[in-house]
């Protein structure tokens, strides 16, 4: 694969991966795709790896834990999948377990447990709960950062915002 090309709205694009950011992810996310975009083709670890054999550093993803490709987080879906893939809506013995082991690392009083598919559910769940549980509907976030794509966090992602436009329960900063 060769460098990045532009394709005619100017969004970046890497010959032989179908298309430019612009084009597979919508104009809403391209501002969040790089200039001269990386075509990772595995993680390992901390580690990604683009198609040329180089070597990154994932300090952006969210793999901090365990990191990409975890030998026995792979092999827990596989089993689980091979098995049954269905919402947390439905008991399933495997769930009840983990919610157990979960609410066991927890002190007194974090006793429940709320299962979702998603950085943007986790994120809307959260936004939620803080209104909630605070009664306050502003936030701060870093400038150019990604929280999700749902009606209730689409906001706080800055870099989807139109030019000038700011909602006024959402205050940014630049990270220094």
């Amino acid at each position: 694969m060769g460098a990045a090309l532009r394709d005619i709205q100017g969004v970046a694009t890497t010959p032989g991966c179908g298309g430019s950011s612009g084009q597979i992810y919508g104009g809403s996310l391209a501002p969040l795709s790089y200039a001269q975009p990386l075509t990772l083709v595995r993680g390992e670890g901390v580690w990604l790896y683009d198609d040329h054999g180089n070597r990154y550093l994932d300090g952006y993803n969210n793999v901090p834990v365990l990191g990409h490709a975890h030998p026995a987080v792979a092999q827990a879906i596989g089993r689980q999948q091979a098995l049954l893939n269905v919402n947390t809506r439905y008991l399933h013995p495997n769930v009840v377990e983990l919610a157990e082991r979960l609410i066991a690392t927890m002190p007194p009083g974090l006793d429940t447990c709320i299962f979702v598919n998603s950085g943007t559910e986790a994120v809307d769940l959260a936004w939620r709960m803080a209104t909630e549980f605070t009664g306050y509907t502003g936030a701060i976030i870093t400038d150019w950062s990604y929280h999700g794509i749902s009606a209730a966090v689409s906001d706080f992602s800055s870099n989807d915002w139109p030019a000038g436009f700011s909602p006024g329960h959402v205050a940014t900063f630049a990270p220094s």
